[in-house]
């Protein structure tokens, strides 16, 4: 069978099979790649289960009932919100050119997607870290022509590659060009001030913010952003000693946010495999939102070394900024280093990392670069640039 390319790409169903009741670095990831969509002219479905189903819900016959949120997102016009039933939305993606299912490893539904659409149908498949039915994914899928894994970083596509006949790819996206800040704070603006540190994320165990806490230097004045997920977690971090001031902003507005990080000198990422009681887990991160945050507001990131971001980093030119994960002492030493530092250095290394962050992490061509790399492997499978196959 031929496969079909349309001249214009007009409509997208993207879903989410993790609910997008409450936005956080995954959540914010799907709602900002259905608006780099729409800002080129797409229409887009975005929909998403009102209430995440247990697998055992995902896998009887009332799930067609269920309910989902569906947004019609159409960048010359209002959004258009409606709840539907799971049978709905499935009828949605007979209808649109390609179905892009966000958080796939997350719940068996994928399969009622793969089977209702059509041979020729692209579907894309991203993982953004809720992997609930990983494994009866694994057990269970069987790659096609035209389907791909867009994975959101090259580690998370090498933790979830596929083997067989799939295309699998990373383009990268996590700033929108507004939000780059054109002028840094002038040389003067903190040169009498105490180190101004933030940590940003929701404060759960696998951020290690025991970490940043710990290595904070004497009079260093620490902002952790985030709201609180986990109350025997922050219970331990509130009485991590510190010769630093540690403030809990609690969840705040976007806005706020970011203005509390473009007062500060450096943001802390300290995520970690090994958590603060001793567990390990298998990912604490895909990619590193936040450290793209950072430089793109004119602020320093100091990372943990753990792989994606180790990959930011360096693609960022900043991997001197990194330090070995859970190394109290060298996170410590690299903080004192960037608040000794000339502030005309370091606004160099931002400067420079804000025009490595343009070359391949804006929102605003993100769904070109994907859209360049579908079509031609539709029409041709041999040509697929920048692309691997497993």
């Amino acid at each position: 069978m031929s496969a079909r390319v349309p001249v214009e790409m007009k409509r997208v169903l993207l879903v989410s099979l993790h609910t997008l009741d409450c936005v956080g670095g995954g959540e914010a990831y799907t709602l900002n790649t259905a608006l780099s969509i729409s800002s080129h002219g797409d229409h887009v479905w975005l929909a998403s289960p009102v209430d995440n189903p247990t697998l055992r819900e995902a896998a009887q016959a009332s799930r067609m009932d269920l309910p989902w949120i569906v947004v019609h997102v159409d960048g010359a016009a209002c959004p258009i919100v409606e709840e539907l039933p799971f049978s709905r939305v499935l009828e949605l993606a007979g209808q649109s050119d390609v179905v892009w299912i966000h958080q796939y490893l997350g719940s068996p539904l994928l399969f009622d997607f793969v089977c209702c659409m059509a041979p020729d149908q692209p579907l894309l498949m991203t993982s953004l870290g809720f992997e609930a039915a990983r494994h009866l994914f694994e057990q269970m899928y069987q790659p096609a022509p035209n389907h791909w894994l867009v994975e959101i970083s090259p580690y998370a596509l090498e933790r979830h590659r596929v083997p067989g006949r799939v295309h699998q790819a990373a383009p990268g996206a996590g700033i929108w060009r507004n939000m780059l800040r054109p002028h840094l704070p002038a040389a003067d603006a903190v040169k009498d001030r105490p180190p101004q540190i933030c940590a940003v994320g929701r404060v759960m165990p696998h951020k290690a913010f025991e970490i940043t806490i710990e290595a904070l230097p004497e009079d260093a004045h620490l902002h952790l952003i985030g709201p609180a997920r986990d109350d025997m977690y922050c219970d331990f971090l509130r009485r991590v000693p510190t010769l630093g001031k540690v403030v809990f902003t609690g969840e705040i507005t976007e806005t706020e946010k970011l203005a509390m990080m473009d007062a500060c000198q450096m943001l802390v990422a300290s995520s970690s495999y090994e958590l603060f009681d001793g567990r390990r887990i298998d990912q604490p991160e895909l990619l590193g939102l936040v450290l793209l945050e950072a430089v793109a507001r004119g602020v320093l990131p100091v990372a943990s070394d753990i792989p994606p971001f180790r990959r930011i980093m360096e693609d960022l030119g900043l991997a001197d900024f990194l330090y070995p994960e859970r190394d109290v002492t060298r996170l410590k030493e690299c903080i004192e280093s960037i608040a000794a530092s000339p502030a005309p250095i370091i606004q160099q290394r931002v400067s420079m990392a804000q025009i490595l962050l343009q070359q391949g992490y804006l929102w605003d061509d993100y769904w070109e670069r994907v859209r360049e790399m579908i079509f031609p492997s539709i029409s041709s499978p041999s040509i697929l640039p920048a692309i691997t196959r497993a």
